[in-house]
């Protein structure tokens, strides 16, 4: 059942699942413990539902629904401080910011996503996997941060303003962020621990540098 002022806050143990936002459902709210500056010195905006995990992994599929004349915009807010993040996103005007201190982000949109992505690491990749490749515009690309637009966003431009309906602000402090389209492109982590940099090193995959 579509629902708002939804708030998922836990310790260390893991959120998954369906959650479909309404945002006429009534006014959202946040705890008062929440009602502070947001991360980099901003002003918190209320979000419509919030997800927190502080050292568990996040993995949802996100969907708005709304019959509203007014089609509001709708915030979701994900993070934690370790742990991965994955969202499946079902987009209808929405403004989805998702932040993790040492873990992956990882975001699938839907086709018809028309809206901007922000994209910062500061230690880790940015991945843009192959189908949302072919259909994205690249504003702006650095080693750490990029800015993209999607769908009719890439194309509209008035006044040097994309017409966008939809968002994505993505952060990590040292994972990666991958984005990719939900249903043409997929993603599966290489891990890269010990064991098996140690095993790639004795199959011969891996060079080692000497250093005088």
């Amino acid at each position: 059942m579509p629902t708002n002022n939804l708030v998922v806050h836990t310790r260390r143990t893991p959120i998954s699942g369906v959650f479909r936002i309404d945002p006429e459902d009534a006014i959202s709210y946040l705890p008062e413990y929440l009602r502070k500056t947001g991360r980099r010195g901003r002003r918190r905006t209320t979000p419509n539902a919030s997800f927190y995990a502080k050292h568990a992994p996040i993995t949802l599929d996100l969907g708005i629904v709304s019959t509203s004349p007014e089609n509001r915009v709708s915030r979701v807010e994900v993070a934690n401080r370790s742990g991965d993040i994955t969202v499946k996103l079902a987009p209808k005007r929405i403004y989805l910011d998702v932040c993790s201190r040492k873990g992956n982000v990882v975001v699938f949109l839907p086709r018809n996503f028309a809206g901007k992505l922000k994209l910062r690491s500061r230690h880790g990749q940015l991945i843009f996997l192959p189908a949302l490749s072919r259909i994205m515009r690249l504003a702006k690309m650095r080693d750490r941060d990029a800015l993209v637009f999607v769908g009719q966003a890439a194309d509209q431009i008035d006044d040097g303003t994309p017409k966008s309906t939809d968002a994505c602000e993505l952060y990590s402090r040292s994972g990666d962020i991958v984005v990719g389209l939900s249903g043409e492109d997929t993603y599966k982590r290489e891990e890269t621990n010990f064991w098996k940099k140690l095993g790639g090193y004795l199959r011969g995959d891996v060079s080692v540098e000497h250093s005088a």
